[in-house]
């Protein structure tokens, strides 16, 4: 198991709701491994802890052995992202459908095929319902290797559409990847001169921005391309101080929500 810094555990810990905590202690509960409960024995000591002091813990909690701390420390980190995870699991929509995919590939594996392409057009339609393109490839990457292992009718209509989608997501993705990439250009620029000073660099930023941008028809962007579009938008009108457009793009951006 990879090794943890402690800041990093300490911190994760610290942004736990009570409700998570209540969760994790839940979850774990179910663990009749001494070695294992071991770390419910750290997550207590850290969670009341203002500053970290692994010394301090290590004097009070007897049970731990300073040669495993750090395999201890492991092993809670990671069983607080699962847990996160599975308490978070109806409210992060990405989670769930990767969850879907996860299961259609093993469903693949097991030569379940038509048991695969249920499972995976209950994720295309939450990843398409979702606007997320990216999952959406995966997906349809996954349905093109079933396909041809199924015999039905409807495959050609299928296989079609399959095509038409995976064009679709591809040119999303390419967009959302040109708006975010200039994005962090504008950002990395601004991060070593600040805000524009004199026309030549005014010219120069306007020309690096103009230049990046591909075409596009706004009104047929997705709400994922629209974000990363308007986002650059209000990170160059700001970083040219052109405020007033720099605001309308954040409403504008806001207003996608």
């Amino acid at each position: 198991m990879a090794k943890v810094k402690s800041e990093s555990l300490f911190n994760l810990i610290k942004t736990l709701s009570k409700a998570e905590k209540r969760f994790f202690k839940l979850y774990v509960s179910r663990l009749s491994n001494s070695e294992d409960k071991k770390f419910i024995v750290l997550f207590d000591a850290i969670d009341k802890q203002k500053e970290y002091d692994e010394d301090k813990i290590l004097s009070r909690e007897k049970k731990l052995n300073p040669k495993q701390f750090s395999n201890l420390k492991a092993h809670l980190y990671y069983q607080l992202l699962k847990t996160l995870k599975l308490s978070n699991s109806n409210n992060l929509e990405d989670i769930k459908i990767v969850e879907l995919l996860d299961y259609s590939r093993v469903l693949y594996n097991k030569c379940l095929y038509k048991e695969c392409i249920k499972m995976i057009d209950k994720a295309k339609r939450m990843a398409t319902e979702n606007d997320r393109s990216v999952l959406l490839l995966e997906i349809l990457e996954l349905e093109k290797l079933v396909i041809p292992k199924t015999l039905d009718a409807g495959n050609e209509q299928r296989v079609n559409l399959i095509v038409s989608e995976t064009e679709h997501a591809a040119e999303s993705i390419k967009n959302i990847n040109i708006f975010s990439n200039l994005s962090l250009k504008l950002n990395s620029y601004y991060v070593q001169t600040g805000f524009i000073k004199t026309k030549k660099d005014l010219e120069k930023v306007t020309l690096i921005f103009n230049s990046s941008l591909p075409g596009y028809n706004e009104k047929k962007l997705s709400f994922q391309e629209k974000l990363y579009l308007y986002n650059s938008y209000v990170g160059f009108y700001f970083f040219t101080q052109d405020f007033k457009n720099g605001y309308l793009y954040a409403i504008i951006w806001v207003s996608l929500f």
